[in-house]
């Protein structure tokens, strides 16, 4: 231990001891310091007095969900500085990581009542009443408890931009709000997947989890079969043989020449190929030759059936037999048109990934998109109700039997159960708000709201957007009210409150890329996933409409989304025919800081063409990526055929890792994570 020379009087001098630091306990940690000239006497009472306070308010503070203690310890908003004995350097900033109800005014104070003693010689301080004026000051001093409120009513700090929440507790206050419940959800949401990169583990979203959520759609409050299907508006079939149906859709009658890692293979029309033995291991799933092109796909979650096998789920497939001719004008989206196509309904165990096909059911709606299954429309008797958009410009509705011994059936759809449309425009895009209610855009960039049970006549009908809507979707939560979003041609993303368009409508973003700008809601983290038009994916809640989060970055085009409602990964399917995973709530629950290093994406997939061969090919190469937020988009011209249409999860909690995307060449993939 070092000492100080004694003074002339001869009595030994006690060595000076500073407090440097608090630890993580909120002690005051010494340090022995010998001809080292101490610190003010301000710096230390400001420490000492703040481990009181921190023990003190430890005691009381209140058990609410603490959902970015991690990103929390970053924030930097405790500092004091040694080297400088400014006043404005030695100020406390409170309110964030150190819980502290003090304010930097009242340290203030206290260091400039400590630090002036112009009675006293130079050098020479007041050291006798030194434990007794620390005791007192710390009785006298006010304690503030944490309040239960908002920390950034405290701070008083202006928030325009994203960057400006540099604490995760700040951004997750600012974007998601103070209703404990919700906090309380994400809060298991960041616990149980924020270490799950690119893959989860299956325990998370069983229903026993202490990790599981997952908010139900508002199509399944309640059954009403009864009230908008019952006998009187049953779905009108009439079986045909395979001649009949090939007859009506003329689907591809060649093979396709199919490498999948070092594996050369042939596959024709209704054949598939399970993955063989891959360069980098062994992974679970097969392809599909569909023979046409895929529109659109959807999963029917009958995990609530207690009669039914709860590993087995169906998978809609909407297939066009305009494949080969991106330009043909049967596939033209802007004029009303009529021809034959066909939906095939898949019946899928996600365990042993068996997969039978059941029903092909012919149609003359034209090309159909949008496929969704009303999960509150179930009968006996019944696989479920399927609901879609088609180039009629209507909305329909399909009961879809059951067949006998799951033999695979032919059926010509003569008329469906419900019919949404109107004169005056074609409708383009839709989602449910309801069980009984769905909301509707249309090509003049109109939105309409249309009741089940009676849908003659929209409830409301007003003008969102200048021109064609591309994708109307419904954010759901048990703690506000729905919102809905609308993206249009004219290049405009709007939120806005259905009960009130004119004054909730608000801009999110203007577009200045391609055409086809796919939106999907995803309710675990309570945020809309889209693409912004050119290359990149990105992730914004509707209730902070200025916090757009970049989740992944490329140099072409996504053209698909697939988000699920029992966990927050993300799948993003491009023009280039890469297949991407992300973690969003690795990026929406935690703070902006090294945002490059923790947010990365993998490419799952990747089709590749050649011309010269006339032969796909799957890589199974995985690569990742990382986070970057450069908006430039690379144009790139790709064979039509390798690009990604649609993907989705399934979203049961046996087959949860379980998801399907397709190309433009009919070829459906289905893989089970991991």
């Amino acid at each position: 231990m070092a000492s100080v020379p004694a003074k002339k009087r001869g009595r030994p001098r006690k060595p000076v001891v500073a407090e440097v630091a608090l630890d993580g306990l909120g002690e005051p940690v010494s340090e022995t310091l010998g001809s080292k000239r101490p610190r003010r006497n301000a710096s230390k009472k400001a420490a000492a007095n703040l481990a009181q306070l921190v023990k003190v308010d430890r005691g009381d503070m209140v058990n609410t969900p603490q959902v970015n203690d991690a990103e929390d310890g970053n924030d930097d908003d405790f500092i004091i500085n040694e080297e400088d004995n400014s006043e404005e350097e030695e100020d406390v900033e409170m309110g964030d990581d150190n819980e502290l109800g003090t304010t930097g005014n009242e340290m203030s104070d206290l260091n400039n009542n400590e630090s002036s003693h112009p009675d006293l010689p130079n050098g020479q301080r007041k050291t006798a009443p030194k434990k007794h004026a620390k005791k007192s000051l710390a009785k006298s001093m006010p304690i503030k408890r944490r309040s239960q409120g908002s920390s950034l009513e405290q701070k008083g700090r202006p928030i325009r931009l994203l960057k400006d929440l540099s604490s995760a507790r700040d951004k997750i206050e600012r974007i998601y709000g103070l209703n404990k419940a919700k906090l309380l959800l994400l809060a298991k949401v960041k616990e149980g997947f924020e270490a799950s990169v690119f893959d989860f583990p299956l325990e998370n979203i069983q229903p026993n989890s202490p990790y599981f959520v997952c908010p139900q759609p508002p199509c399944k409050k309640e059954n009403v079969y009864d009230k908008i299907i019952g006998d009187r508006n049953k779905t009108i079939y009439h079986e045909i043989n395979k001649r009949e149906f090939e007859n009506m859709i003329k689907l591809r009658d060649r093979s396709l020449k199919l490498l999948i890692g070092e594996v050369d293979a042939m596959i024709s029309t209704d054949d598939k190929i399970e993955f063989p033995v891959l360069p980098n291991g062994k992974r679970n799933g097969f392809v599909y030759n569909t023979g046409g092109l895929v529109t659109d796909i959807a999963w029917l979650n009958i995990e609530d059936d207690k009669d039914a096998d709860r590993n087995i789920q169906y998978l809609a497939v909407a297939i066009s037999q305009h494949v080969d001719e991106p330009l043909d004008e049967h596939l033209e989206m802007f004029e009303k048109e009529k021809h034959s196509s066909c939906i095939q309904i898949f019946k899928v165990n996600t365990s042993t990934l068996q997969f039978l096909k059941v029903q092909s059911i012919v149609h003359t709606f034209g090309e159909v998109w949008d496929l969704k299954w009303h999960e509150g429309c179930r009968a006996p008797g019944s696989v479920g109700c399927l609901s879609f958009v088609c180039q009629e410009g209507t909305v329909n509705f399909l009961d879809i039997i059951k067949s006998t011994n799951d033999l695979h059936v032919f059926n010509m759809c003569e008329k469906p159960s419900l019919a949404l449309s109107l004169a005056d425009s074609l409708i383009t895009t839709f989602d449910f708000l309801s069980p009984t209610t769905v909301v509707c855009g249309f090509k003049n960039g109109f939105v309409a709201e249309f009741e089940l049970n009676d849908p003659e006549l929209p409830s409301f009908y007003e003008q969102v957007h200048d021109s064609y809507i591309l994708s109307i979707s419904a954010a759901y939560s048990d703690f506000e009210d729905t919102v809905v979003s609308t993206v249009s041609v004219d290049g405009f993303f709007y939120v806005f409150n259905p009960k009130n368009m004119a004054t909730t409508k608000t801009t999110v973003s203007r577009f200045r890329g391609s055409n086809l700008i796919p939106v999907v809601y995803c309710p675990q983290i309570y945020s809309y996933v889209y693409s912004d038009g050119a290359s990149s994916l990105r992730a914004v809640p509707p209730r902070a409409a200025f916090a757009v989060h970049p989740l992944v970055s490329r140099e072409t085009t996504i053209t698909s989304i697939g988000v699920s409602r029992l966990h927050p990964m993300v799948l993003a399917g491009s023009a280039d025919g890469s297949l991407i995973i992300t973690n969003a709530a690795r990026r929406l629950l935690q703070g902006i800081k090294n945002t490059s290093t923790t947010q990365k994406s993998l490419k799952l997939w990747k089709w590749d063409y050649s011309i010269k061969d006339d032969k796909y090919r799957l890589d199974s190469a995985y690569e990742v990526y990382p986070l970057t937020v450069n908006d430039v988009s690379k144009a790139k011209i790709d064979a039509h055929g390798i690009n990604i249409t649609c993907t989705k999860w399934s979203e049961t909690s046996t087959g949860g890792k379980c998801y399907a995307f397709a190309n433009s060449a009919g070829l459906l993939t289905l893989e089970y994570l991991g």
